[in-house]
């Protein structure tokens, strides 16, 4: 019996052409929030006991943020979250360009990291409910 092979899907670039792909796209960036918003977290509090010279009010909140529009997206799958996440990235950028004093080989890790992965997540957002709509239509 021959079983057919499924194709590798690449999660952060290439066309997203199935409904399962953009379901794929859309869990890999809600765990990569996920992780960014404790990350920050994580910094803040390191902040707060004095190990590091970031704003430490700022951190926590940025980080409270990824993780709650990480766990709305979880959730929902809306585009309109996956648009806010967007511009929490680009926020969270220019925070970071403030913390780094604008030097730019440190800037292209969060530019990567934050924008390129919200881009995705929202066209797979956008995707995804374009498949549900017209699974829901009648014929």
């Amino acid at each position: 019996m021959n079983v057919p092979k499924l194709k590798p899907i690449n999660v952060w670039c290439g066309n997203i052409e199935t409904k399962d792909e953009a379901l794929l796209v859309i869990r890999s960036g809600y765990a990569l929030f996920y992780c960014l918003g404790v990350f920050f977290i994580l910094v803040g509090l390191l902040t707060a006991l004095g190990l590091l010279k970031v704003p430490a009010l700022e951190s926590i909140l940025v980080g409270v943020m990824w993780v709650g529009l990480a766990f709305l997206l979880q959730n929902f799958y809306r585009r309109i979250v996956a648009a806010i996440l967007i511009l929490l990235s680009i926020g969270t950028v220019y925070m970071v360009i403030g913390v780094a004093g604008g030097k730019i080989d440190i800037l292209l890790l969060p530019v990567v990291l934050l924008l390129w992965p919200s881009i995705r997540v929202l066209r797979a957002t956008i995707k995804w409910q374009k498949w549900e709509r017209e699974m829901r239509e009648p014929q």
